[in-house]
């Protein structure tokens, strides 16, 4: 894109003046300005010959002559040529989340189009009516992330994985070692299973995969549990998704009491 704006650009409504034949008035010695300062308007081309604008009330009008009342320094009143986006200049970095006004911004540029990524996050509750306190906790932070949530209404995860039209799934329970915990089994028969097991504790039966190309993201079912895998996974998933730029979730904080800890091992108290 080119640099914008193009030419030295009036800021506000006044005068178009150089500002060095300002440099010695004051109000008790206004000087006649020659050639006298041009009416111009916000967002006007600077006419040839001068540097800055004044304020409406800096100049005033004696019989057919223009007297100006106070110094304008150079460039006052003015957006410089190139002064908002240099020519092949960077106005937003890729990965960065639009705000209002990085809107704003483009639309000044006359930016009409942008490449946004919003992952289509498919959420399964893999034991319907006991973990709906987790599914909406996931569901709620991978809304805030910047991704389009569809909770998967049956609990069905082999459906899930069927549909073509999520960027990723993300599995509720069922991880564990119990009769009824099969989420695992399902993924490494849709898919393959990358890993189930990881080193944080609480959530340590997580697992992922892949199912035609598509992340699975497989979370425990207990409450705590769920939030510290997806502190660690699911903030990742998501992030690599949506394209953002990393944020660091850690915060310093004082413990109320002592912790031993594993060696070798993320743990979230």
């Amino acid at each position: 894109k080119g640099e914008i704006p193009n030419t030295d650009t009036a800021l506000r409504d006044g005068w178009a003046v150089n500002s060095e034949a300002t440099r010695d008035a004051g109000p008790y010695s206004p000087m006649p300005m020659d050639p006298p300062p041009q009416r111009i308007d916000a967002f006007a081309p600077l006419p040839a010959g001068t540097d800055a604008v004044a304020p409406s009330d800096a100049v005033t009008i004696v019989g057919r002559h223009l007297q100006i009342t106070a110094p304008v320094p150079p460039g006052e009143g003015v957006v410089p040529r190139s002064g908002d986006a240099a020519k092949n200049g960077i106005l937003l970095k890729a990965g960065t989340r639009l705000r209002a006004s990085d809107i704003a911004v483009l639309m000044l540029a006359r930016i009409e189009k942008l490449s946004t990524r919003v992952p289509r996050i498919r959420i399964v509750n893999t034991k319907p009516g006991l973990l709906e306190p987790v599914v909406q906790f996931v569901a709620n932070a991978a809304k805030a992330a910047g991704a389009k949530v569809i909770i998967e209404p049956d609990g069905n995860l082999e459906n899930a994985f069927r549909d073509t039209n999520s960027d990723a799934v993300i599995g509720i329970g069922g991880t564990g070692s119990g009769r009824k915990d099969r989420s695992v089994i399902a993924l490494s028969r849709a898919g393959k299973l990358h890993c189930h097991g990881v080193a944080l504790a609480p959530g340590d039966t997580s697992a992922f995969g892949h199912v035609d190309g598509r992340p699975v993201l497989l979370l425990p079912g207990r409450f705590d549990a769920a939030v510290a895998s997806w502190l660690v996974l699911g903030v990742s998933l998501i992030t690599r998704l949506t394209g953002e730029f990393p944020r660091e979730i850690v915060r310093p904080a004082k413990l109320t009491r002592k912790i031993a800890s594993p060696v070798g091992i993320a743990e979230f108290v």
